[in-house]
C-alpha cells in the first residue's frame, strides 16, 4: 500500500485516503518512510519555508497523526528508510544556498516518538539522494552534490554500453539532436551531461 496526495495504491487500483487536511501545508521535497504497518512522511518545503514536522498515517483506521519533530534542521528532499522497527532520515537541503546541503542522519523510534542523532553520511552532503534499507543496514546514493560541482557518478551498465556507443555515434551525424528534460535541475544537467 503506498500513499500520494491522498491516494493509496493496491498492487491493481487506486483508491483515495484521508488527506493530512489543514494539519499539514501543501509542500514540496517530503521525505518518507514505513514501520510495520504505519507510514511516515514529513520535512519539505512551501515556498520559501522549510519544514521539519512530521506525521504517521494508520491505514487500518485511515488516521494521521502529528508525531514529534524532526530532530535536524528544517529541510526538504531529505532520504529516509527504515530498518528493525526505525525510521531513518538524512541529507536534504536546508536553505537556498548552494552550501546548503546537508549529510547528517537521524532516527525516529516509533514507540518513544523521539529523534536521535546518528553518525553523519560520511560522502558529501546533498540532497535528492536516494535510500532504502534491507535487513540491518541502509544504503544512500545518488542525489545532487553541489560541492563537487554537481559532479555525476554513474557507470554505465556493460549490457547497455552498446546503446550508449550508438546514441553517441548517431548524435555525432545529427546536424541537430533534441534532448526531453525534467523541469528541474536533474534534467538540465542530464541533458548538459549528454551534450557534452
Amino acid at each position: 500500500l503506498s500513499i500520494v496526495n491522498g491516494l493509496a495504491q493496491t498492487p491493481d487500483s487506486w483508491q483515495r485516503v484521508k488527506t493530512l487536511g489543514n494539519t499539514a501545508s501543501l509542500r514540496s521535497g517530503v521525505v518518507g518512510f514505513s514501520i510495520g504497518n504505519k507510514g511516515y512522511i514529513g520535512t519539505g518545503r512551501e515556498g520559501s519555508f522549510y519544514k521539519n514536522d512530521f506525521f504517521e498515517y494508520d491505514p487500518t483506521t485511515d488516521v494521521w497523526t502529528q508525531k514529534a519533530n524532526f530532530g535536524g534542521t528544517a529541510r526538504y528532499v531529505a532520504t529516509g528508510f527504515s530498518i528493525g522497527g526505525k525510521g531513518y532520515v538524512g541529507t536534504g537541503r536546508a536553505g537556498a544556498n548552494d552550501n546548503d546541503n546537508k549529510n547528517d542522519f537521524w532516527e525516529y523510534d516509533p514507540v518513544t516518538n523521539a529523534w536521535t542523532q546518528k553518525a553523519n553520511f560520511t560522502g558529501t552532503p546533498r540532497s535528492v539522494a536516494s535510500g532504502f534499507g534491507i535487513g540491518t543496514k541502509g544504503y544512500i546514493g545518488l542525489g545532487i552534490d553541489i560541492n563537487n560541482n554537481f559532479l555525476p557518478r554513474y557507470k554505465v551498465p556493460d549490457e547497455k554500453s552498446k546503446v550508449v556507443k550508438e546514441l553517441k555515434q548517431l548524435a555525432k551525424k545529427a546536424a541537430e539532436v533534441w534532448l526531453a528534460l525534467d523541469e528541474d535541475r536533474e534534467g538540465e544537467s542530464i541533458s548538459w551531461h549528454w551534450a557534452e
